[in-house]
This record gives C-alpha cells, sequence and structure tokens, in this order.
C-alpha cells in the first residue's frame, strides 16, 4: 500500500466523500468524526508517493492532525491551548469501523436478463434487489458470505468482496436437462406466493403452459390463482378481491394500462413475446407499488439479448405474431420489436341462450406494437426505452327473442373500438459511493369509442329506430418520477420516490342527454413516499412505509401509511401480514339508465364534485413450502369509500342523479400445490362476499350485494410435462354473481363453470426450434355470462353477453 504512486483529482468535493472513496479505492481505514469530515471541501490534482502522505496534506488543509493507530488513519482536531496534555491514545474500541460498499446486478445465467425482486441474505440480514436485478449495501467487513437466491433458479453461495464489479448469475432449476436444451425452453416458469402479504411472483411466465396461452398470457395466468376472478370473464378490469371496475393499476415497465386487454378478452395488450415477470399485489402492499385502491399487477419486459440475434414468428388460426430480438453498439444494447395481427374473425355465430336470450354475430379486429431498446453504459448504469401500441375493434348485433305483446323483435347493433399507447423512459444510475437511482419519465393514453343502436323490427320487417347512443372516455396519464434507494445498512433498506403526475380526461355522450357532453377534466397532483425495510433478526422483518400525495387543485396532503410484516415461525412455515391505507385520483365511475344498462366513465376525483377514493386493506396470511407440497392461505378485508355512481332517468326524471357510496370486502383466499417429478397440480379455493350500499339526499341505503360478488369459486390446474410433450388441464367453478345494480330486481345466480385444455409438442428441425399444439378454451362449449356486459332493452328483457364460448386455438411457434 505505500510502495505505489497515488494520483488524487477532486474539486470542492467535502472531505467525507473523499475519505470514503479512497477508503474503497485502496482498502484503507479511516476514522474521522462526521461533523469535521463534512466542514471542510477538498480541490488537488496532485500526485503522492503514498496514501498516508495525501491523508497528512487533507489534514492540514482542513486544520486537522493525522495519527496511525494500529493501522487505522484518525483524524482529530487540534487542541485549542499548548500547555494541554496531549489526548491519550485512542481505544480501537472506540474508533468506528469503516464501511465497505457492495453493489451489482443479478442477471440469468443463459441469457443474462436481470433477475428483479432477488434474495440476498448475509449475517442474519437481508435485501431485495430492484426491478433491474440490483442491490446496494454497506458492511463493516471487506468479504461478506452471502446467500443469493430467486424463485425457480438454484441458490448460490458465494463470497462478496469489496471494490469488485459485481455480477451474480443464477441457474434456473432444470429438471430434464436434455429435452431443455434441445427445445430451448431452457427457463423453467413458476409461481410463487406467501413470501409477502398478498403478493403472487410469476418468474419466466413466458415459459408457463396454461391453456389460451398465446394470446392473452397475463390474464390466463393470473385466473388460476385465488383471488382472481375467473368467473364473469369481465372485460372492463381485472376482478381482484372483489374490486370494482378501474380500482386496479396494471403497469407495463412503468407505463399504465388502462385496460389490459382488447374488447376479446382472449387477447391481452402486452405480446407475450416481450413479458419477462409479473409481480401481483393483491391487497395490504407497501408504498412502492401502484396508485389505485386496490390491487396491482407489474410487467416486467424483457431487457432483451445483448449478444445474439433471436427471432420467434408465432401463427394461430386467429392471429400471427412475431418477435425480433437485434443486438447493437457493439454488444452494449438491444432492440426488441414485437407485433400481432387477427386475419380472421374470432367468433362465428353462437347458439341461442334458451328462450328469450341472446344471438351474437360479431366480427373482431386486433393489432398491436410492442418495442423496447435498453443499453448498459460502461458504469453499469442503465438506460430503458419501451412502447406498447394496440387498437381492436369489435362490432356485433343484439337480437332479443320476439315479443309476442310488440310482435317484433328488438335488436342492438354495437360498434366498439379502442386504442390503448404507451411509451416510457427509465434510467438507473449507479452511484460510486453507493444507492442507486432511477428517473422515470412515462406517458399512456388509452382511447375507447361506443356507438349503439337500439331498433325494433315489427312482423313486417319495417325497422323502427328506438335510441341511439354515442360514448367516447379518452384518458391521458403523464407522470415523472425519481426513486432512490440506499445502501442497506445496519438491518435498515431506505428508498424515497418524488413523483409527479397528471391526468386528463374527456366524455362526450349522446347517452346523457347533453348533461355529460364535452365534459372535460384534469388534475395534477404531487408524491412522495418513504420506506424502510428492517431486518430485525433472522426471524423477523418489517417493512414501514408513508405515501404523501398533494393534488394542485386544493393542495390538501393524503396521507397514507402502511405497514408490512414477515415472521419465519419455522424454515417451512412463514406467517405475514399487511395493512395500510390507500388513495385513488382518478376513478371508472359507472352510469345507468332507467332500464338497468351499466357504462362506465374514466373521471378525475378533484375532491369538489368527484370524491378521492380511499381504502383501507388488512391481510394475514400464513404459508407452508416443502418437498411435499406448498400451502398458502390468506385472509383479507377491505373497506372503501368515495364510490361514485350516476343514475339517469331515476324514478321517471330525466335528470342525472349521482350517488355517493361505499363497499366492504371480506374473504379467504386457500392455494395448495403439489410437484411430482416433472408434472405439477394445484387447488385455489376462494371464499367471499362483497357488499355496497349508496346514499342520496342524506338519506343512507343498506348493504347488498355488490354485482361482482361471488361467494365460492373453485380452481384445479393439472400440467404434465412428458420429455417432448406438454399437457395442461384447468377447470374452473364458481357459484355466480348478481350482476345488476338494480337492487329490487330479483336474480337467480346462474354458476359458472369452465373447462379448458391445451397441448404441446416440441421439436428441433435444422437447428431451428419448434412448438407446436392446440389450445381449447371452453372445452364443453358451456354458456357463461360476463360480467357487467348485460344489455336491458325497453321492453323489459335482458340480454346477457356470452362469456368465450368452445374457442379451439392451433399453433405452431419457431424460434431462430
Amino acid at each position: 500500500m505505500f510502495g505505489q504512486t497515488v494520483s488524487l483529482q477532486y474539486k470542492n468535493i467535502p472531505l467525507n466523500e473523499v475519505l470514503l472513496d479512497i477508503s474503497d479505492q485502496f482498502q484503507t481505514q479511516i476514522s474521522i468524526n462526521a461533523k469535521l469530515s463534512a466542514q471542510c471541501d477538498i480541490t488537488i490534482n496532485q500526485e503522492f508517493t503514498n496514501i498516508q502522505q495525501a491523508l497528512e496534506l487533507f489534514a492540514k488543509q482542513c486544520g486537522l492532525k493525522l495519527r496511525n493507530v494500529n493501522g487505522v488513519f484518525v483524524f482529530q482536531q487540534i487542541e485549542q491551548s499548548l500547555v494541554k496534555e496531549e489526548a491519550p491514545d485512542i481505544s480501537l474500541k472506540e474508533i468506528p469501523k469503516p464501511m465497505y460498499l457492495f453493489q451489482g446486478q443479478v442477471v440469468e445465467h443463459e441469457s443474462g436478463e436481470p433477475l428483479p425482486f432477488v434474495s440476498i441474505q448475509f449475517l442474519g440480514k437481508g435485501l431485495t434487489t430492484d426491478e433491474s436485478g440490483r442491490f446496494s449495501f454497506k458492511s463493516s467487513n471487506q468479504k461478506e458470505k452471502v446467500k443469493v437466491g430467486s424463485l425457480g433458479y438454484f441458490t448460490a453461495d458465494t463470497t462478496f468482496s469489496n471494490g469488485e464489479k459485481l455480477s451474480i448469475a443464477l441457474k434456473p432449476r432444470i429438471f430434464e436437462l436434455d429435452e431443455i436444451e434441445v427445445t430451448g425452453a431452457s427457463e423453467i416458469a413458476t409461481t410463487h406466493t406467501g413470501e409477502n402479504a398478498g403478493q403472487t411472483s410469476f418468474n419466466n411466465i413466458a415459459h408457463s403452459f396454461v391453456p389460451g396461452i398465446s394470446n392473452n398470457l397475463i390474464f390466463n395466468n393470473l385466473r388460476l390463482q385465488p383471488g382472481i376472478m375467473a368467473a364473469g370473464e369481465s372485460i372492463a378490469d381485472y376482478v381482484i378481491w372483489g374490486s370494482h371496475a378501474g380500482q386496479n393499476h396494471v403497469i407495463y415497465d412503468g407505463i399504465t394500462l388502462f385496460n389490459s386487454w382488447g374488447i376479446n378478452e382472449d387477447i391481452g395488450r402486452v405480446n407475450p413475446y416481450i413479458i419477462k415477470n409479473v409481480e401481483l399485489y393483491k391487497g395490504g402492499y407497501n408504498v412502492p407499488y401502484g396508485d389505485r385502491i386496490s390491487g396491482v399487477i407489474l410487467i416486467d419486459g424483457k431487457r432483451g439479448h445483448r449478444e445474439k440475434f433471436e427471432a420467434n414468428v408465432s401463427v394461430t388460426n386467429q392471429l400471427a405474431n412475431a418477435y425480433l430480438n437485434i443486438p447493437l453498439f457493439k454488444n452494449t444494447s438491444s432492440l426488441q420489436i414485437a407485433a400481432r395481427k387477427t386475419y380472421f374473425e374470432l367468433f362465428g355465430p353462437n347458439e341461442t341462450f334458451e328462450d328469450e336470450e341472446e344471438i351474437i354475430v360479431p366480427s373482431y379486429d386486433y393489432t398491436d406494437f410492442n418495442l423496447k431498446f435498453s443499453t448498459v453504459f460502461k458504469n453499469s448504469d442503465r438506460l430503458e426505452i419501451s412502447s406498447i401500441n394496440s387498437f381492436d375493434a369489435f362490432e356485433g348485433e343484439f337480437q332479443s327473442g320476439f315479443d309476442e305483446e310488440e310482435e317484433g323483435v328488438f335488436v342492438e347493433n354495437l360498434s366498439i373500438s379502442s386504442k390503448q399507447f404507451g411509451h416510457s423512459i427509465n434510467y438507473t444510475k449507479n452511484w460510486r459511493l453507493g444507492g442507486l437511482t432511477s428517473f422515470l419519465l412515462s406517458t399512456s393514453n388509452y382511447i375507447p369509442e361506443l356507438s349503439t343502436f337500439f331498433l325494433f323490427f315489427d312482423e313486417d320487417e319495417q325497422v323502427e329506430e328506438l335510441e341511439k347512443d354515442i360514448w367516447e372516455n379518452p384518458i391521458l396519464e403523464s407522470s415523472v418520477k425519481i426513486t432512490h434507494q440506499f445502501p442497506v445498512k445496519k438491518a435498515h433498506q431506505w428508498s424515497v420516490n418524488g413523483a409527479f403526475i397528471h391526468n386528463a380526461t374527456e366524455f362526450n355522450s349522446s347517452f346523457t342527454e347533453g348533461i355529460f357532453d364535452e365534459e372535460e377534466s384534469e388534475l395534477s397532483r404531487f408524491s412522495f413516499q418513504v420506506q424502510d425495510k428492517i431486518a430485525i433478526n433472522k426471524q423477523i422483518s418489517l417493512a414501514v412505509g408513508l405515501k404523501a400525495e398533494m393534488p394542485t387543485n386544493d393542495f390538501n396532503v393524503h396521507l397514507q401509511p402502511r405497514i408490512n410484516g414477515n415472521i419465519k415461525l419455522h424454515k417451512k412455515w412463514n406467517v405475514n401480514f399487511g395493512w395500510g391505507i390507500y388513495n385513488q385520483f382518478i376513478a371508472r365511475n359507472s352510469v345507468v339508465d332507467e332500464i338497468g344498462n351499466q357504462y362506465d366513465i374514466w373521471q378525475v376525483t378533484d375532491n369538489e364534485r368527484i370524491p378521492v377514493l380511499e381504502s383501507e386493506h388488512r391481510v394475514l396470511g400464513a404459508s407452508y413450502l416443502s418437498n411435499l407440497f406448498e400451502l398458502n392461505i390468506e385472509g383479507y378485508s377491505k373497506t372503501s369509500n368515495g364510490i361514485s355512481r350516476y343514475f339517469v332517468g331515476l324514478e321517471g326524471e330525466e335528470e342525472v342523479v349521482l350517488f355517493q357510496g361505499d363497499s366492504r370486502v371480506i374473504g379467504l383466499d386457500v392455494l395448495l400445490k403439489k410437484k411430482w417429478h416433472a408434472h405439477e397440480f394445484w387447488l385455489a379455493y376462494t371464499l367471499a362476499e362483497v357488499q355496497e350500499r349508496f346514499e342520496i339526499d342524506e338519506q343512507e341505503f343498506f348493504y347488498g350485494l355488490a354485482p361482482q360478488s361471488q361467494r365460492h369459486e373453485f380452481k384445479s390446474v393439472a400440467v404434465f410435462n412428458f420429455n417432448h410433450l406438454r399437457l395442461s388441464l384447468t377447470h374452473v367453478y364458481g357459484t355466480g354473481f348478481p350482476n345488476t345494480t338494480i337492487e329490487e330486481r330479483q336474480v337467480d345466480f346462474n354458476p359458472y363453470w369452465r373447462t379448458d385444455f391445451a397441448g404441446q409438442y416440441l421439436f428441433e428441425l435444422n437447428d431451428l426450434q419448434f412448438q407446436t399444439g392446440i389450445s381449447i378454451l371452453n372445452l364443453f362449449d358451456k354458456e357463461n355470462e360476463r360480467l357487467n356486459q348485460s344489455v336491458n332493452v325497453p321492453n323489459g328483457a335482458e340480454i346477457n353477453t356470452l362469456g368465450i364460448p368452445f374457442t379451439p386455438t392451433v399453433y405452431l411457434d419457431c424460434k431462430f
């Protein structure tokens, strides 16, 4: 250390930062009072024969003296009186231990893809990597033995050395190496629950195998989890723990998706080829996630392979899908391009319901385009640019049975289109002295349009137009967010976030007879959040967070405290809990006409006309994990207020009346999973009740069942892996839901059930990797109803929209 030439260059840098930098570079132990080091700035451009010579110069410049105590350089204040005795030698116990910085990234061994939310354990403490797989912590030891583990990967026991550029590559758990290697499916799709309250992780979701996977990867996986309502096949929104429409936040690479699937529920907005991982937070989560009062779905896009060209092409009897990965700039960057296009009408004529039920003869068209650019700089900083664009259009005719009293048929012609655009830029900065900072710019624009014609055909085929509705409701969100994660130190992992978010909506409708015509509204808000993850000991950890949001229209601060805990009772048993307050500043409110038809509109919640949504979550769960099976049980309750619902023509009046209401949800989720060799089986059960009530003119109504309330839902899944052949069979049974907002209507709950099947064969031909198979949704063609898609016609008849019919899909996938 003393024989080397040392070159130092600093300009107006505080002494404490200079000393930390020297300590990291030259493994030098230094002790100094924090107040003394902060009061002096260093400017120097000079070479020294050794480190001690440089430190002596710093001491002189700052009016301090330097001592060497058993190899530790100690900066001290010069005594004011020369007659005073020299201070006694400082005991080593009184000298603070220097702290050493460790930071790096966890990646996947095969592809080099960053692995998000990886667990790193050291000295009985723990931390979790961010969404880019990066970590940063400080320790008093120059070397640390660590254990790095992630869902679906082998745990790595290794030693970190201070000053090294740390990159840890985890190998996936591969059960049948030869077959997996030949087909190219080297990644194993895994799902895990129970680590945190209300959380489910899906690693390598693009390699999961469930029916319907080729079109809507996210929903076809999530619908099989407890707490996610599969019955109803809602095309408006996920129903997570009894949530109403618009109360869940779906985020892809920082981009808000206001509608995460197309009008045809079997096609998701995010291309399966570009998805890496999904994090589901059903409730009780902490401050870093989402801006809604119910669930959060974080979709993490692939970073792309920076060293080799990749291509995929998939063709089904309905849709074509293509993907390209192009390495750029000497293997420092990658560009991913993915696109899909339908070329057949996805629906054919369906059989009618019994008696006076519906006939549907719709046509459908869908197109999307995804783009993502990723690059890594020499200092390990990362830049990602993502773009998602999709368009779909639907036209159909809904026909009631023959009305003997009116001597004719009522018909509804429906035309719907929607566009979802979104873009984001994310820059992650690695600081030399520790910590990670992420800068995120994002924008999202969702544009739905609907037109409806109610017609009456008499026996002479004369046509009478009864009503014409036109509905437009675009919504925009733009945001700037800065997040900093401090290095883990003394069992604490602090993170802070600041954001500015702007929402704007517009609403045009002939349905409400001009009352809402050309309504435009917008709202901006500042958001700040802080969180501390505390490792109390090896068994107990806490996460304490506070989120504060301030809308610019009234500058009232909305505080949202949250706390999560995890207790490891045993190496196989784990208990967790979560509690929090949640606010939401945009809402998807319902408008109900005089005959019960329901439409949803996006509005900003300005706390003047429309109240800010608020919810309180309480979650308690326990999980058991062993080689025999996995069991997870979660109980939850939620109360929400600020729900708005408009009624048009109430009690014969023409005006629109606004109801304010609240809801309460209580439920229990159970998940039991079993792996047997390469096969996997699981059972999921949800017990729940969702109630809501509304009041007008200070007259409070009693609680009644919400349209989406379903008491029981059972799900079973079996996935078989036979070398090159894979089979999947799923079944969902639900006891039914009210599906109406009209309280006085007597409702007969129609049970929901659907069985799906998929088979896949994997093979190689001329160095190309192929997957071919068949997916069948609704194997037995059960006639199910869609949630919130019933149509009421003026004669009092109710038309229920059919769910997904018997839908076979044959596909061929080729990987270059």
